[in-house]
Parts: structure tokens; C-alpha cells; sequence
């Protein structure tokens, strides 16, 4: 457990990366101005939420499993516009791709830096 906590001292960027990309995820569907199409903004607010929820457990309740909560939510985002039928908005769209990927690429880095090594 020593190993977790020092490692999470030395590199807290993988949580803090991925709470800025969730709190982008919550604001940009206001920013970008796609806050009308309800399935993209309730999708966004959610994800985002969870992105920030997982990588701050991750962080403070020393739980680096947590951070494969955010590889799932970050899959969910890159998926999204499919299941909810606004892959045709390109604004959305691009922006739940990036964030998608960033977001899981993040906590991946995460999960894996506090994975024991032999």
C-alpha cells in the first residue's frame, strides 16, 4: 500500500488531468452550444461527473482501481454519440471523441502507475 501512496504523491497528474477533462466534459455542451440536443447534454453531464467522481476517489480514498472507472466512462464517451443518435452533430461529436480518449487515457495511465511492479 506504501507503494500506491508514494506513487500517487510523485505523479498526481493522472487525477487531475482527468478531473479537468470531466469538468470540460460537464461545461462543453454550454460552451459549444449543443446544450439543446437533451441526450448529448445528460450524457455529458453524467460522464463528466463520473470521469471526476472515479479519478478524485482514486486520489484522495487512495483507490487506484478507481481509475479504470474512468477507461470505462472514457470507452462510454467514444461511444456515445452512436448509441444516442448524435454522431451526425459533428460539434458533439468531435468533442465526445476527444474527450473520450483523453478522459480513458488518463485514468489508463492512472490504473497502470499503481499497479504493483514484481
Amino acid at each position: 500500500m506504501t507503494t500506491q501512496v508514494s506513487e500517487r504523491k510523485q505523479n498526481p497528474w493522472p487525477a487531475w488531468l482527468t478531473v479537468v477533462v470531466g469538468a470540460w466534459v460537464i461545461l462543453s455542451p454550454f460552451f459549444l452550444g449543443f446544450s439543446g440536443l437533451t441526450s448529448g447534454l445528460w450524457n455529458n453531464l453524467i460522464a463528466g461527473a463520473l470521469l471526476m467522481i472515479f479519478a478524485l476517489w482514486a486520489y484522495f480514498k487512495e483507490r487506484p482501481q478507481a481509475y479504470w472507472g474512468d477507461v470505462v466512462v472514457g470507452v462510454w464517451m467514444v461511444l456515445s454519440p452512436f448509441v444516442w443518435g448524435f454522431s451526425a452533430e459533428a460539434t458533439p461529436l468531435w468533442n465526445n471523441l476527444i474527450a473520450g480518449v483523453l478522459g480513458g487515457a488518463f485514468g489508463l495511465w492512472g490504473a497502470l502507475k499503481a499497479e504493483p511492479t514484481g
